[in-house]
């Protein structure tokens, strides 16, 4: 059986880049999931923003239009 410097070679440089890229792989995962809950959250209260100000400024305009509100803003 003859060594094969090449192969070992190239087997040495796969199982680096494999020891290398599945620890951030597992990381990279865990940043996205977390980036995507982020989003979520803040999409969420953005939205609940919008609903809080449309609210205001609906009830704002109902009072100012209503017989005994005082007609102007």
């Amino acid at each position: 059986m003859v060594f094969d410097v090449v192969s070992f070679v190239i087997g040495i440089i796969i199982g680096l880049l494999a020891a290398i890229i599945l620890p951030v792989r597992e990381r990279l995962i865990m940043l996205r999931r977390a980036t995507k809950e982020r989003v979520g959250a803040v999409r969420r209260y953005a939205t609940r923003s919008a609903d809080a100000r449309y609210r205001r400024d609906l009830i704002t305009d109902c009072q100012t239009m209503h017989l005994a509100g005082t007609g102007s803003r």
